[in-house]
């Protein structure tokens, strides 16, 4: 089981969003109450309504964070067409931010559930400057900090980080506790995969690898 988010706010309803996967990390859907407990100081807590999320449930806000350094100017276009896919694949109930990231980090557009806006934020993005993951992993964390319901972020990288102002450690702090998975997507050969995963982790998300 993956604690993807744990929202309190209606305490003493507590929301748990989850993920359960089998030994080979597939997905395993139509779980019922029985198959959970809950307990607090040790004492199990009932009732629990157990609800599959599926394509009517709420949606979900995601910061979108892409690496623009000069060493993805050869893959900018998979990227942004990987990026843009995304966005065409959101529903009327999603939003996403747009924000990118080389030395420095900066929001290309703000959270929207407008495609062509988002689409065309992706497509204006250049490649240039050196790459600061932590610093854009803490920046997104902040934009989503105060956004109620369900909320994730994405980011893409190619590289090692050389620029950010925040440590891994820092970073990895940040998201502890939070309530904000984070996914990460390392690109080719050059990724420091150790350091990613720890931060993906951290936060109750994922790290992917993809070679090209």
């Amino acid at each position: 089981v993956q604690y993807a988010q744990i929202d309190a706010a209606q305490f003493p309803t507590v929301v748990s969003y989850v993920s359960v996967t089998d030994s080979t990390d597939v997905t395993v859907g139509g779980l019922r109450e029985e198959h959970f407990t809950a307990r607090e100081d040790s004492v199990r807590e009932l009732p629990i309504l157990v609800e599959e999320i599926g394509n009517n449930a709420e949606g979900v806000t995601v910061a979108l964070a892409l690496d623009r350094s000069g060493s993805m100017e050869e893959e900018m276009p998979d990227a942004q067409n990987a990026a843009m896919t995304f966005v065409r694949l959101m529903r009327a109930k999603d939003q996403a931010a747009l924000v990118s990231f080389a030395s420095e980090v900066r929001t290309d557009q703000t959270f929207t559930s407008d495609s062509t806006q988002l689409l065309l934020a992706i497509r204006a993005l250049v490649a240039q400057g050196g790459t600061a993951i932590n610093d854009a992993a803490i920046y997104c964390a902040d934009l989503l900090q105060n956004v109620a319901g369900r909320r994730a972020i994405i980011l893409l990288t190619d590289g090692l980080d050389k620029d950010s102002q925040a440590t891994l450690e820092q970073a990895v702090q940040r998201f502890t506790g939070l309530g904000i998975p984070i996914f990460i997507i390392g690109l080719g050969s050059e990724v420091s995969e150790a350091n990613l995963r720890t931060l993906a982790q951290s936060s109750g998300g994922r790290y992917y690898f993809s070679p090209t």
